[in-house]
């Protein structure tokens, strides 16, 4: 288990916003990083990344949107934060992205979808996480996984192209 960190994309953190979903619950956005703000501290539990009070990221049930509900354990809401990137066990190929400055759901091969983590003291300024806690993205598994991903859709678009 992880406790009171901040998800962060470069100077900016993911947080709920008062917008409410198609299914009538919060969205999320990206926000100037307050340490403070609740709607910006996560904890991650049995793969699901929970607000304070309990509530989880979620995929909607057209799968192509997030937002926050009531955690239910369905795995609609499991995700594993791999190498700076925060996976769907729903969809495994899918990541939590930005897009135009929005949250996105997207193909996991873009560096749009590359988080930090910042563990939140309530006392002291905001601090990484340690490494041993988060694998950086300069992984050379991560990083020979994604060049073999590349290829291969570069050989498969070049053999389109041919046709």
């Amino acid at each position: 288990m992880i406790e009171n960190f901040q998800i962060i994309y470069r100077l900016f953190c993911l947080g709920i916003t008062d917008e409410m979903s198609d299914f009538g619950c919060p969205t999320l956005a990206l926000q100037t990083c307050n340490k403070l703000d609740e709607n910006q501290i996560w904890k991650v539990i049995d793969n699901q990344i929970m607000t304070k009070s309990n509530e989880c990221i979620g995929l909607n049930q057209e799968k192509l949107g997030i937002h926050v509900c009531t955690c239910n354990g369905e795995k609609n809401q499991q995700w594993e934060i791999i190498a700076g990137r925060i996976m769907s066990l729903d969809v495994p190929t899918k990541c939590i992205g930005i897009k135009r400055a929005k949250i996105h759901f997207g193909n996991c091969e873009l560096l749009n979808q590359l988080w930090a983590l910042g563990k939140v003291e309530t006392n002291e300024p905001q601090k990484p996480i340690p490494k041993k806690d988060q694998e950086s993205f300069e992984d050379k598994k991560s990083m020979d996984k994604v060049r073999e991903v590349r290829k291969i859709r570069k050989k498969k678009r070049k053999k389109t192209l041919e046709q």
